[in-house]
């Protein structure tokens, strides 16, 4: 039978290994920048989500234009 335990710490998550830099400037963007993608490969809704968990706090919105996908800071 397995036991249930109370006060475990949770331990940090590891850092990837091999991660490639984004081309993309979420890291120095400040509340209200944005930047233009015109043409975003499929997994980019999934990366700017992915970019709002991983920034301490910071997020971000998108939004399909004529030219491209539009990306905010909103936070």
């Amino acid at each position: 039978m397995i036991e249930i335990e109370k006060g475990v710490p949770l331990p940090a998550r590891p850092k990837r290994k091999g991660a490639q830099p984004t081309k993309y400037p979420y890291h120095k963007m400040e509340v209200g920048d944005s930047f233009l993608v015109p043409e975003p490969p499929k997994t980019f809704r999934a990366q700017v989500n992915n970019w709002g968990r991983e920034c301490n706090g910071k997020k971000f919105c998108y939004r399909t234009t004529p030219e491209g996908v539009r990306v905010w800071r909103i936070k």
